[in-house]
């Protein structure tokens, strides 16, 4: 039986992965990753075309050091999504709630 992506957000513990054996996989919004080193692959939940990076940590090497993302010059960081600031640095907008912050 297959279940909303609703419904696995509210009864999992951390919502945005499972294991390859939840019902997460059958859910397209997500994206499989399957670590090398040692065979374990994840689903990950993608929301607004976004993944969160704090699901790779669930990956560890041999030390049991958890991975990490590198972005250098942060081209493709997304720091947060806000309803009451606008950001358009190629224009040079700063708003804070419709006022322009100068």
């Amino acid at each position: 039986m297959v279940q909303s992506a609703e419904k696995i957000e509210q009864n999992s513990v951390n919502s945005n992965f499972s294991t390859n054996n939840s019902p997460l996989m059958a859910i397209k919004e997500s994206l499989t990753i399957t670590d090398n080193r040692t065979g374990e692959t994840r689903e990950v939940l993608i929301h607004d075309n976004t993944v969160n990076c704090t699901d790779l940590t669930f990956f560890k090497d041999q030390q049991g050091e958890v991975l990490r993302s590198y972005d250098p010059a942060y081209m493709n960081t997304v720091c947060c999504t806000s309803s009451i600031s606008y950001i358009d640095g190629d224009r040079g907008i700063l708003e804070y709630r419709g006022y322009p912050i100068e």
